[in-house]
């Protein structure tokens, strides 16, 4: 049998009795037996069209012993029986249920992404799932629910960037701070972050800069949010490329010190690559293998170790060049705001 998270939620017609009815019903397929559901929590709707009536969400957990895939077509035909209708992005509806986790799989399939790609800093499935399965590790960034609610609290509100485009990476960062009217924290030095062939004493000054920009615009409590257009993590990937080992042994040292005062943000938006230098990065198997990729190909792969589980932070992927990125953002930092908590 497999465990499974489930994120119900409705802001059309008579919520209670949707959820209740998609229970009711979930319940009735074969292969399906119910752990526990959650209680009930009102929420603001976050992004889609304005003018949206409240959510009411829940979170169940069951075993099964169908597939990700047979369980999807349940919720589906569960959606359509309650007159779910697709006709615009987060739209209002009377019912959604998303599949949030299956077991500890990792699917990414154009019809089904587990664990949801959004859940790890939406309240609103943290705070229910946290309920009934605090415990639960997110199989990506190896947090449990409980941490990963815990870091959706910290009062500390800063998101950051990282990527190998430097250029793009502060575009988006500024367009997203000037959309928002957000706090901005932008690093002149980040241009020689991705030029091969930095020294350690350079690094070191380096690091020591970031870390102190950091503590002075994020050092305290701030209800502004701040957007970060560097992640300081990014200095152990370009290190891991520039130096050899006598003298990353000296930027260990360095890091395990400063390590315990530096501010992670609450969420990191890591923008990759196009396709093909992604591949190429992961073809990796070897110190030889490592030396015959170009400079941005090697840090891309240092970065991914960086952030490999358990991450320092929680993490999401978005495509560089996707159209759609301004919207998800400006969602993220609803989600991630401390000063907007759920409505009881």
């Amino acid at each position: 049998m497999s465990k499974c998270l489930i994120a119900l939620g409705s802001n059309l017609g008579n919520r209670r009795y949707n959820l209740d009815e998609a229970v009711k019903q979930l319940r009735s397929y074969e292969n399906i037996r119910f752990l526990a559901r959650s209680r009930p929590i009102v929420t603001n709707p976050i992004g889609g069209p304005s003018g949206q009536g409240s959510f009411v969400n829940e979170v169940l957990v069951i075993d099964t012993n169908r597939t990700p895939e047979s369980l999807l077509q349940c919720a589906q035909q569960i959606e359509n029986s309650l007159g779910r209708v697709r006709s615009q992005r987060w739209g209002a509806r009377t019912i959604d249920i998303d599949l949030l986790m299956f077991d500890q799989r990792i699917i990414h399939t154009p019809f089904l992404q587990i664990p949801h790609p959004r859940m790890m800093y939406r309240r609103f499935v943290l705070q229910p799932a946290s309920e009934i399965a605090p415990e639960f590790e997110h199989p990506v960034i190896g947090w449990s629910l409980a941490r990963l609610l815990e870091n959706l609290n910290s009062p500390t509100n800063y998101l950051a960037f990282t990527g190998a485009d430097i250029l793009r990476t502060k575009q988006i960062a500024r367009v997203l701070a000037n959309r928002l009217d957000l706090q901005l924290m932008s690093d002149s030095q980040s241009a020689t972050l991705h030029q091969a062939g930095q020294t350690l004493a350079t690094w070191l000054e380096f690091l020591d800069h970031r870390h102190e920009l950091i503590a002075r615009q994020c050092g305290k409590t701030n209800k502004r949010f701040t957007v970060g257009d560097f992640w300081i993590n990014e200095v152990l990937a370009g290190c891991n490329v520039d130096l050899p080992a006598t003298e990353l042994r000296i930027i260990e040292q360095r890091w395990r010190k400063i390590k315990p005062e530096i501010i992670q943000p609450k969420l990191l938006i890591y923008l990759t690559t196009p396709k093909p230098l992604q591949h190429e990065a992961k073809k990796i198997s070897s110190a030889v293998a490592a030396r015959r990729l170009t400079p941005t190909a090697r840090f891309i792969a240092e970065l991914d170790k960086v952030i490999a589980k358990p991450a320092p932070c929680p993490v999401v992927r978005l495509f560089a060049d996707d159209p759609q990125n301004l919207e998800e953002l400006i969602a993220a930092i609803k989600c991630l705001d401390s000063d907007t908590p759920p409505q009881n």
